[in-house]
């Protein structure tokens, strides 16, 4: 630990005396040194991985309990590559760390590369945190919700589409207004990786009696959508109204 923040320092100090810009500001310390570098170090630590998961699990606590940027960025990047079993070691430290309302560069962190390993072995027990999450009450938790669930889409592998739908439901309804942007996200990927059961779904909320935030949603994510569905869709918006 000692020696990464030494070489990081020497990397700050180069980058200012250069005049060039390191990683985009965040909300908490940061030495701001050029992405390569970061790059280099997993590069480095990667073949020890498999070695040593114990001894990666522990580095990537202590990293992450480090109060900069870049310490938690590489502690997301270890914990991904680990192959601890059972998984819920993983799952365990994952809770923990988005337990705290993070910027969203670190939330992206540890959804995307944190989770990777599981993602690939275990979606089930991500699927399974996601719908706890989105059934707590804060906005945070909800977010991270929609973020892994766009996490998961990623992965070729993945099949429980029908999973997503039924927990997002409700959103595609009514939707808090801090989670627009992110559910939008969501339905895009939807609609490009299963556009038949998205247009289903959406048109399928547009029957219930209360859906205030379903026709905008359908505006948003229409244009993804083979033609036919866009039709039957504007169709459906139009009984509604």
């Amino acid at each position: 630990m000692r020696e990464l923040h030494r070489l990081l320092r020497q990397y700050s100090e180069l980058t200012q005396r250069a005049g060039q810009a390191g990683v985009p500001p965040s909300l908490m310390d940061s030495y701001h040194v050029p992405s390569p570098v970061l790059r280099q170090i997993m590069i480095d630590l990667k073949p020890l991985v498999g070695q040593a998961p114990e001894a990666s699990l522990a580095l990537s606590e202590a990293l992450w309990k480090e109060p900069y940027y870049e310490f938690r960025l590489l502690a997301a990047n270890l914990l991904g590559q680990i192959p601890v079993s059972p998984s819920t070691t993983i799952m365990g430290t994952i809770r923990n760390w988005l337990s705290e309302e993070l910027d969203n560069r670190l939330i992206q962190a540890v959804i995307q590369h944190g989770m990777a390993r599981l993602r690939r072995d275990s979606p089930q027990s991500l699927l399974d945190l996601a719908q706890d999450w989105l059934a707590e009450d804060q906005i945070y938790p909800k977010r991270c919700c929609l973020i892994t669930l766009q996490s998961l889409l990623t992965e070729k592998s993945f099949e429980n589409i029908p999973f997503i739908f039924r927990i997002i439901t409700p959103l595609l309804r009514a939707v808090p207004s801090d989670l627009k942007a992110d559910l939008v996200i969501l339905l895009h990927a939807l609609a490009l990786e299963s556009p038949q059961e998205t247009a289903f779904i959406l048109r399928k909320n547009l029957e219930t009696s209360d859906h205030p935030d379903t026709p905008w949603l359908i505006r948003q994510v229409i244009a993804d959508l083979p033609p036919t569905y866009q039709e039957n869709l504007r169709q459906a918006m139009k009984s509604a109204a």
